[in-house]
């Protein structure tokens, strides 16, 4: 079963939610997520604001155009 998708808006909407709250476990539990989960976003979003996130979904969008195709296919190691 696939999961909820959170934008990065999102989580560090959540992030900052549970750095107020007396643990991450009622945040985790609330928003459905596993700890894995939880503690992967932290890490990556730890601290950014929105130019943060700005800049890193443009890097993510910059990385995805240039592993895809013409047509959207993925091409990887053709050379």
């Amino acid at each position: 079963m696939k999961g909820k998708r959170y934008s990065p808006e999102q989580i560090v909407k959540i992030l900052r939610e549970a750095e107020k709250a007396d643990s991450a476990r009622e945040v985790i539990r609330r928003y459905d997520v596993t700890e894995q989960t939880f503690y992967r976003w932290k890490k990556v979003y730890a601290g950014m604001k929105g130019p943060d996130i700005k800049k890193l979904k443009a890097m993510q969008e910059d990385d995805r155009a240039q592993l895809s195709g013409p047509h959207g296919v993925l091409v990887v190691g053709l050379v």
